[in-house]
């Protein structure tokens, strides 16, 4: 696609906003839902998604790629009365002392057990007062039972994409495939889904591209977790297809949640993430083997700066200072990967290919 045929994208407003997330419903058809379009008593409570776009979209420097960019990001937040998601939202209140404050937050997914109308509401109950827009895509777990309906009459489409302060923000839903597609596997992309994000990457130009979706890939991963954890999670279906496309397009992040713990590796120079340590139990989960990782309740928070690149850290439900993340990606290319807690450094022979061909390009080493 060319950058003259996706040139409106570049100047999204409110008008704008509403066409790109319209174009999403071939997938998931009569699934949308408008905000004031109240069908339960549960809708209206907090912002659908489509309701939080246009509220980003519409400022002023919206599209202006020197801006910063801040928001936060939460996964598996499911628990009897949402207590570590009510103390992670309280946290995400607290200022932090020169950095700016988030523009929204994305929820991926599992924020209730079973979909049920009750659970829902103790969700919404947590958030209806928190000052961040929340984006939600969903999880398995939201999904059962009446969730399916629940999900798309409070919080809308959950496939879309839209273009924020230089960069394409990328959602898709990836559980739920075999009833609602009658697929060979629940969890994944269909062609389709596929066909529609490579024409979403395609047309990003020189954007940062950032995938948000539940269900991570398990080949990346699986050397992280050797144990009997791993035994009880499968590849996706199309799992080959969608890292090719992640290659092909130089894709910066793409963050999922599911497994609950934190979590991130550099995959042919592709940023994998889960951060699925919104409350949910894990006592079953080991801690994965990468250099930093964890399975504390926490978030994320990640920010993106013409002068910085992409960077972050993440904080505890009970605060006990911050540690950044294994990752650093500069402006002029490049993969850094912050140092230890004893203070040795990560070397760089531990990068993939594709990651130290970026490094000698942009004539920089990890530090």
């Amino acid at each position: 696609m060319s950058d003259k045929k996706t040139g409106w994208i570049s100047h999204i407003n409110k008008q704008a906003a509403t066409l790109v997330l319209a174009s999403t419903l071939a997938l998931n058809p009569g699934a949308y839902a408008q905000p004031g379009q109240a069908r339960t008593d549960l809708e209206g409570m907090v912002k659908s998604n489509s309701h939080v776009v246009q509220e980003l979209t519409q400022n002023k420097v919206a599209d202006v790629e020197s801006q910063p960019l801040s928001f936060y990001v939460i996964g598996d937040t499911a628990e009897e009365k949402n207590l570590t998601y009510k103390r992670l939202l309280a946290e995400m209140k607290k200022p932090e002392q020169g950095k700016p404050k988030p523009e929204f937050v994305v929820h991926l997914g599992d924020g209730v057990f079973h979909g049920r109308p009750n659970e829902f509401r103790l969700l919404l109950e947590a958030e209806k007062d928190f000052p961040y827009s929340i984006i939600h895509l969903p999880g398995n777990h939201d999904l059962r039972h009446e969730g399916r309906k629940l999900f798309n009459e409070m919080f809308g489409d959950s496939d879309f994409f839209f273009d924020y302060k230089g960069a394409r923000l990328i959602f898709m839903t990836n559980v739920d495939l075999k009833k609602r597609h009658n697929a060979s596997k629940d969890y994944g992309f269909t062609d389709k889904k596929l066909g529609w994000l490579e024409q979403a990457l395609a047309g990003s130009g020189k954007r940062k591209k950032i995938l948000f979706s539940h269900v991570p890939p398990k080949m990346p991963f699986e050397k992280l977790t050797p144990d009997l954890t791993d035994l009880f999670v499968s590849s996706l279906l199309n799992e080959d297809k969608f890292l090719e496309l992640l290659d092909k397009y130089d894709v910066n992040m793409a963050v999922f949640g599911h497994r609950h713990v934190y979590t991130a590796i550099d995959y042919k120079g592709t940023i994998l993430v889960i951060s699925g340590g919104g409350g949910q139990g894990n006592r079953l989960e080991s801690n994965p083997r990468t250099y930093f990782s964890t399975k504390k309740n926490h978030f994320l928070m990640v920010g993106i700066d013409s002068l910085m690149g992409l960077q972050g850290s993440i904080r505890y439900a009970k605060p006990s200072g911050r540690e950044m993340l294994p990752f650093y990606q500069p402006p002029e290319g490049g993969l850094y990967v912050s140092p230890l807690p004893s203070g040795d450094v990560i070397p760089a022979e531990n990068s993939t290919e594709k990651t130290k061909a970026r490094i000698a390009k942009s004539g920089k080493g990890h530090r």
